[in-house]
């Protein structure tokens, strides 16, 4: 996390937030989508945690590890109302 910061610093001149539990990012009320680029374990509660926060998504392979997983994030983007 502080590498990373550090780097955009440099590069950009601006020193971004950094959060080292992705649950305090989906707190922040300006946030309108997440792009979910994280070790695969974590792809299914990161899109379920986001889809309760109506956040749209953008998910990187694979969506999850198990046709169950993959159930419930079907299934949770039917209860949001949708294409998310």
């Amino acid at each position: 996390l502080e590498a990373g910061t550090k780097l955009v610093e440099t590069t950009l001149g601006g020193i971004p937030d950094g959060y080292d539990d992705y649950r305090r990012l989906l707190e922040r009320k300006d946030l309108d989508a997440v792009f979910i680029c994280a070790p695969n374990v974590y792809h299914r509660q990161m899109q379920l945690d986001s889809l309760e926060r109506d956040l749209h998504i953008f998910a990187e392979k694979p969506l999850c590890h198990t046709i169950d997983e993959c159930i419930d994030v079907y299934r949770a983007v039917k209860r949001k109302g949708g294409n998310r």
